[in-house]
């Protein structure tokens, strides 16, 4: 269970990374994206963009057609080979768990965090259309991966902001520390938890049939329900022993 709950952080750390990297493209590194028909990089009013399918075809083929090519002069082969490689790669989850993580709190803050660098075509936040996209695609098992995230966006052409993107870059990590931590502590529980089942279960069990060691009175008392008009019975055992003991009552109903 622990190696499990760590792999499955881990994927979803170089995941946010990942989507994160996407708007890096035209100054730093190249990573993927999210899409439609076109990727778009806007740093105030400049604007330049490119054909989701220029991106395909070169992840598919190697081969860079004129529209990639402005983008592709900026970086060198490593990276270019690394494009290739991150957009076709299979991420190794479901749509359970891309749906589950993205609808708790620390998944909704990454989408708000992604949404405000990653928009829709009218340059709003890509909140609600990321986590469609990534639930669509998860739910292709055997294509989930950037490249099918980026092609199951639910607009004609997506909008990075790049004035957001550095500014946003700080807060993205500390959230994935913060992930880290929230996992290593959940791993500690468990460990303890079956280190204190284990120990239970190594008690021997009584027999709840035999008489134990305990002396006790027996005293049977009427109790009466005038607003019901009945009466009934009600057994009570009380310790024997020296001293006060404390009791517990149980009680159905």
């Amino acid at each position: 269970m622990t190696h499990n709950l760590i792999g499955k952080q881990t994927v979803w750390q170089k995941l946010a990374l990942r989507i994160f990297s996407i708007a890096l493209l035209p100054t730093l590194t190249t990573y993927p994206a999210f899409g439609a028909e076109r990727l778009k990089f806007n740093y105030g009013v400049l604007e330049r963009s490119i054909p989701i399918s220029s991106l395909e075809n070169y992840a598919r083929t190697g081969n860079v057609d004129d529209d990639f090519a402005g983008y592709s002069k900026y970086v060198d082969k490593k990276q270019l080979t690394q494009l290739r490689k991150v957009l076709l790669t299979r991420i190794p989850l479901n749509e359970v768990e891309i749906s589950q993580f993205l609808y708790t709190p620390i998944g909704e803050r990454l989408l708000q965090r992604l949404g405000k660098i990653i928009q829709t075509e009218s340059r709003l936040s890509g909140f609600y259309a990321i986590r469609s996209a990534l639930i669509l695609s998860a739910a292709d098992q055997k294509d989930f991966t950037l490249l099918n995230i980026l092609q199951k966006f639910p607009a004609s052409s997506i909008s990075i902001n790049l004035n957001q993107t550095l500014e946003i870059a700080e807060t993205l990590q500390d959230l994935v520390n913060q992930t880290q931590n929230a996992v290593t502590l959940i791993n500690e529980e468990s460990q303890q938890n079956v280190i204190t089942v284990s120990k239970l279960d190594s008690i021997p069990l009584m027999d709840l049939g035999k008489t134990g060691s305990f002396r006790f009175l027996k005293q049977t008392i009427t109790l009466n329900d005038l607003s019901r008009n009945r009466r009934f019975l009600a057994d009570i055992y009380l310790p024997v022993a020296p001293t006060p003991r404390k009791i517990i009552v149980i009680s159905h109903g």
